[in-house]
């Protein structure tokens, strides 16, 4: 790492992080993030100085001896550098208090600095005095819960570093000064290595040489012979018990209402030295080779040398380096261009070998020829999907070119579909559900005849959709599952659960009930049937509420359409022609027409002593403004509403001439242009009856001008008036 320019030393133990090394750190933090959080980890930032006070209630201020960086302030309180944050947490969730049962287990954990003081730190970042660390503590209620737990974190570690291409080996350990009762390392297989490793050839057992007796040769399980080996330690976990929450007195509520000691562990991953790890054990002698995954660039470009013969060919490469970004936008960000042509390429390439690029593309001779040959160099397969599958290579061959640099078309269909299951499970790993979803989909289009990988697929792309509300694609994919592998319970799960977010109750529970003849204790199953019986009964209750309503409003309708006829009321309802169309037969009147289209929705509508009461509405064309009365009694006489809305003058009445006794009522016969003048005193119903009056829109409505004013002459110009 310090040839290759992703370190300087800064003090012995001590180095700076160059760009190149902050950017792979950033990406293993990432995949570090997405691991915690499926597991349910939560990600805090606690101080690097820790008070001594915490480190000698748990007594490790004397039993961390000389490896502990330890200072004053200025007021002679005493302070440490932590190397792990053991107390802290503990005082943290200890000074919550009324912690209760439900909210166990509790899993924080973060990346951070650590400092450890290293009599000979060496081997650069593998045993350095500060370097990065993710540590995570866990509370639980109970040992077995705890335990749980501590698998559960286990295999969260051998997934992460089987996602990384690292073999790694889980050996039994010693709990040392963090203490507990288990205890687990994680090991890099290095002749480098500083840890001695005896395991079983069969894999049955696997032990640090401090946890063994020094005459044990044979595996404790098979009897096979037990073999030695060098490992780097990459990662720790410890089973706690209460050694932290007794001395904090970290406790919560059980369900009894009784205080009991949360059950704690620990576990770390060395952040700065799995990097450091990862190039030991996969880089040559010649370049550095990083976990594709990890590494700080993907793809390098290297142009001819300028005033080369082949330097026209640096144009079609930078052509590709545009090509490559637009269509695979997951390299955005991580392909190098090397605009150093005055230097060689053997130089150039020299330098993207101390890098560790998984490819590097280099523009030589061949790139002039027709169709054009790039060279692909040291390279490392990416865990990435290929170019878009319809890149034409008469048209593109420079793109096409690279395609098969990125892709393997030889490997087999159920290969290839495995590579995009696991992919896919990367990207929901990391909750991006899109490139889940494309990935799985890839997957599916390789012809294998794997029925249950198909499955497997099938039934991942179901759960992608579901993170994305698309219900009704993952329950055709779950669909689609249970066709090929019938017992297949995630399928189900995620079946019943579409249902559920769609509202088919009957369908869930359906579901449900098929699972559970398969596992009859799936939790999630029993979960779900009991949550959709509960809502299908509600559903149908208000099935049968909206169906009275529904049938109490038809009575309404009918008694109210009753009461117009008997009237003898005439109403005009817009048809689906142009054309009006007048009902005054009860028959002819489609109850699920009868509405109102004024502005407020007002309806007429009987009231207790089947009396009408109509929404009216006044116009007053001279100065185009309006009245509206929601319910107007067919009783009531015009002049007492007169009275009522023209008590006080309108603030647009600047001539003061719209008195109740200066002011005439007219109603319109739009089909013959003539007006019908109202008597005042004339009841809303005496008006309705009239032979010429139309309700249109389930509106009455009267129009009010000022008596022998200019504009009612003008506007009765070209009308016959006829008065009531």
């Amino acid at each position: 790492m310090l040839q290759g320019g992703l370190i300087h030393p800064a003090s012995p133990g001590c180095y700076h992080l160059l760009p190149p090394a902050v950017r792979s750190m950033e990406k293993l933090i990432r995949l570090i993030d997405g691991a915690m959080r499926n597991i349910g980890g939560q990600k805090v930032n606690m101080p690097s100085l820790s008070s001594a006070e915490l480190w000698r209630a748990s007594r490790r201020w004397e039993q961390m001896g000389p490896e502990l960086f330890r200072l004053a302030d200025r007021h002679s309180k005493e302070y440490c550098l932590g190397p792990t944050h053991e107390e802290a947490v503990t005082e943290l969730v200890a000074a919550h208090g009324n912690l209760s049962y439900r909210q166990l287990p509790l899993r924080l954990y973060q990346v951070t600095r650590k400092f450890r003081d290293e009599p000979k730190p060496r081997f650069g970042l593998l045993r350095s005095r500060e370097f990065y660390m993710k540590d995570m503590y866990t509370f639980d209620a109970s040992e077995e819960a705890a335990r749980h737990t501590y698998e559960l974190v286990c295999r969260a570690y051998r997934s992460l570093f089987k996602r990384l291409g690292l073999r790694c080996v889980q050996v039994q350990a010693a709990t040392g000064t963090i203490g507990g009762t288990a205890s687990h390392e994680f090991q890099l297989p290095a002749d480098i290595g500083e840890d001695r490793l005896v395991l079983c050839p069969a894999g049955h057992f696997a032990a640090n040489v401090e946890m063994v007796d020094g005459e044990q040769t044979a595996c404790p399980t098979c009897g096979e012979k037990l073999t030695q080996s060098r490992g780097i330690e990459v990662g720790h976990t410890f089973y706690l018990g209460t050694k932290y929450s007794s001395v904090h007195n970290a406790v919560f509520y059980t369900p009894e209402n009784k205080l009991q000691l949360a059950e704690m562990g620990c576990y770390g991953l060395g952040v700065t030295r799995i990097l450091a790890a990862s190039i030991e054990v996969l880089s040559t002698e010649d370049s550095i080779r990083w976990p594709s995954l990890i590494a700080p660039y993907q793809v390098c470009f290297i142009p001819p040398k300028k005033g080369s013969k082949e330097e026209q060919g640096a144009v079609l490469l930078e052509q590709l380096y545009d090509d490559v970004a637009e269509a695979l936008p997951c390299l955005v960000g991580d392909v190098v261009l090397d605009d150093r042509t005055q230097m060689t390429i053997g130089k150039r390439l020299k330098d993207a070998n101390k890098l560790g690029y998984p490819y590097v593309v280099i523009a030589g001779r061949r790139a002039c020829e027709d169709p054009p040959v790039f060279e692909e160099l040291e390279a490392i397969p990416l865990f990435m999907k290929r170019c878009p599958a319809e890149i034409d290579a008469t048209q593109q061959p420079a793109l096409a070119c690279l395609q098969s640099l990125l892709f393997d078309e030889e490997k087999e269909p159920a290969e290839l579909a495995a590579m995009y299951k696991n992919e896919g499970n990367a990207y929901f790993g990391e909750k991006d559900y899109g490139r889940a979803v494309r990935a799985y989909s890839e997957g599916l289009r390789q012809r294998f005849g794997d029925v249950e990988l198909r499955a497997v697929l099938l039934s991942n792309r179901a759960a992608a959709h579901c993170r994305l509300g698309n219900y009704r694609s993952a329950l055709a994919d779950a669909t689609q599952a249970r066709k090929l592998k019938p017992d297949h319970l995630k399928a189900i799960v995620r079946g019943a659960l579409c249902h559920m977010e769609l509202k088919n109750y009957s369908e869930a529970i359906a579901w449900c009930e098929e699972g559970l003849r398969i596992d009859s204790k799936e939790k999630k199953l029993l979960e779900v049937r009991s949550k959709a019986d509960k809502l299908k009964r509600v559903e149908e209750r208000d099935a049968r509420k909206a169906k009275a309503m529904a049938k109490k409003e038809q009575c309404q309708k009918e008694r109210l359409l009753a009461a117009i006829k008997e009237r003898n009321i005439k109403l005009v309802v817009e048809p689906s022609s142009e054309e009006e169309e007048i009902l005054d037969g009860l028959a002819e009147i489609r109850l699920n027409g009868f509405h109102s289209d004024n502005v407020t929705g007002a309806k007429v509508h009987l009231d207790a002593d089947g009396n009408l009461n109509w929404p009216v509405l006044f116009l007053y064309p001279e100065h185009e403004q309006t009245d509206f009365i929601e319910a107007f009694h067919e009783n009531s006489r015009f002049i007492d509403h007169l009275m009522v809305m023209f008590a006080e003058l309108p603030p647009w009445d600047l001539e003061r001439k719209y008195l109740p006794s200066n002011l005439k009522l007219y109603f319109e016969d739009e089909e013959r242009a003539e007006m019908y003048e109202l008597n005042p005193e004339h009841t809303l119903l005496q008006v309705l009856q009239h032979q010429r009056y139309f309700v249109k829109a389930g509106t009455p409505t009267v129009l009010a001008f000022v008596k022998s004013s200019p504009f009612s002459k003008k506007y009765f110009s070209d009308k016959k008036v006829h008065r009531l």
